[in-house]
């Protein structure tokens, strides 16, 4: 899963499904529901053993606001894919959430943006019009 994520979506807010989809899947071999009803139990034993595994990290995903912050900061997703995969726990990640940008970014809100003018200077007419120059 990691190799995915990072190979193929470099994005936390995407992680965050691939959690998502990888715990159903994990669910339906185990109890061999749909396509995994005929496998061997010896299969699914092992694929229950890698679900407890996971379960370990998923607790970890739960504390972790700095995820549900760039989901939820998304303008694809915002907070509503959250509140739908995650009703019972949607209020306390809010919260949580909440809490993690006042005391994480507090000091940052609080900075002076850096004074580009000079590099605007340099640049002179080479940059179009509207284009930033901080790109």
């Amino acid at each position: 899963m990691t190799l995915k994520v990072s190979k193929e979506m470099p994005s936390l807010v995407r992680s965050l499904e691939l959690y998502w989809d990888l715990d159903d899947l994990l669910k339906q071999v185990v109890t061999g529901a749909g396509d995994y009803s005929q496998l061997d139990q010896s299969l699914r034993d092992a694929f229950k053993a890698g679900q407890e595994k996971y379960i370990v990290y998923d607790k970890k995903l739960e504390s972790n606001s700095m995820i549900y912050a760039a989901h939820i900061l998304d303008p694809r997703y915002k907070a509503s894919m959250i509140k739908d995969m995650m009703p019972a726990q949607f209020d306390q990640i809010i919260d949580d959430v909440k809490h993690y940008f006042k005391t994480e970014w507090l000091a940052v809100a609080g900075q002076d943006a850096p004074n580009l003018e000079h590099a605007l200077l340099e640049l002179g007419a080479e940059r179009p019009f509207g284009m930033s120059i901080a790109q």
